[in-house]
């Protein structure tokens, strides 16, 4: 019976440190390498091209080269992959030509710019190059999300473009999520799996812009949270600093870019007297001081606006009813700026289940706190 007993205890040992042992053999800047490369191949598979009547090429879009990826703890990789330009495309055509927009690589007939071919290469990159992100568990996920706005910096955004234009017509094309489990593709490569049979266990989500309205709620939630301030606070750079997205297989996803107050414009500045001017070491040392008070300062406010915003997350989370049990919801925060040791993007990640126990009193506020995950990029 002791016996029994202890092995009991070992397994229980085991599994409670498994997560923990887990984190300490994740190497984050192997999959940042991972990500980074899947980046630039994304890049490539949705790089456009434009044509005008008379078939003479016009512009190759760089739009595509600001495509986006992030590791999501207990969820997968995510990459954001930037609509077509389209307004930018149809500037450049002085002549008011009618153009065709085509993916620059490809067969004729795969490579018009629509809802089943980007579908068809967001397969073609799960199947083919998704497979060598390494350390993904195999519960976790690969999803590609196209429809979401390029920036050259490491901002990750989602916006709701209102499509392309093709030849005579204006063709909406909807935010479409693409996405599968990576047992999926290591039972393909291994070939325990047919690609047919791959290709039918890949979700496919579309989202036509739709408002929701608890969507709405929380966004107005985090404006007037994260309203301008009269200190050194972070709060958003403006109205248009918000957005978010609702995605069948995911769930909720919120972007919000935030800057240091205004109290920055008393950094670095002091009246410094004609004696002082004289003597360098002095003026240097004072430059110093202010200088690592301002940057304690910024650390203290970057540490404030992680603890609000996941008391904001599960405190008003809660309130998003299109968002299912086993979803998430998941909020972006860009940081505008360059500031000493802090992050340029930080993501909080909480389980919609975890919302729930809340609300069911079978966990406690603090409890659900920590258990918002918070990735800095």
């Amino acid at each position: 019976m002791k016996r029994l007993q202890k092995i009991i205890l070992t397994l229980l040992l085991i599994l409670l440190a498994s997560p923990a042992m887990f984190a300490q053999n994740f190497d984050a800047d192997r999959m940042n390498r991972d990500i980074t490369i899947l980046e630039n191949v994304l890049s490539e598979l949705f790089k456009v091209d434009m044509l005008n009547s008379s078939n003479s090429r016009i512009y190759v879009s760089g739009s595509s080269t600001n495509v986006k990826g992030a590791y999501l703890p207990d969820y997968g990789v995510i990459f954001m992959v930037p609509r077509v330009g389209s307004h930018r495309l149809l500037r450049t055509n002085y002549n008011n030509d009618q153009v065709d927009i085509t993916f620059y690589y490809g067969d004729e007939d795969k490579s018009e710019v629509n809802e089943e071919n980007i579908i068809l290469r967001s397969k073609e990159f799960l199947r083919d190059y998704a497979p060598t992100i390494g350390q993904l568990k195999p519960n976790e996920k690969i999803m590609i999300v196209y429809g979401a706005s390029g920036n050259r910096s490491n901002n990750f955004y989602v916006s709701f473009d209102l499509g392309i234009k093709n030849s005579d017509k204006e063709e909406k094309i909807p935010i479409l999520s693409v996405v599968v489990d990576k047992k999926q593709l290591s039972d393909y490569r291994s070939g325990k799996l047919s690609e047919s049979n791959l290709n039918s266990r890949i979700s496919v989500a579309k989202n036509a812009k739709k408002e929701y309205l608890d969507l709405k709620v929380l966004g107005n939630i985090f404006e007037t949270a994260l309203g301008e301030g009269e200190g050194n606070e972070f709060h958003l750079v403006n109205r248009n600093s918000l957005s978010y997205l609702y995605l069948e297989n995911f769930g909720a996803i919120y972007t919000l870019t935030v800057h240091k107050g205004h109290g920055r414009n008393t950094q670095l500045v002091g009246t410094i007297s004609s004696q002082s001017r004289n003597d360098i070491a002095e003026v240097s040392q004072r430059l110093k001081e202010q200088e690592e008070e301002m940057n304690k300062t910024v650390q203290a406010e970057y540490d404030k606006l992680i603890s609000r915003m996941k008391e904001f997350i599960i405190d008003y989370g809660r309130t998003l009813s299109s968002v299912k049990q086993n979803q998430h919801l998941l909020v972006t925060v860009n940081i505008s700026g360059r500031f000493e040791d802090i992050p340029d993007r930080v993501d909080f990640q909480v389980k919609r289940s975890v919302l729930d126990q809340v609300d069911k009193g079978s966990m406690n506020r603090q409890q659900a706190l920590n258990q918002v995950m918070v990735t800095e990029y």
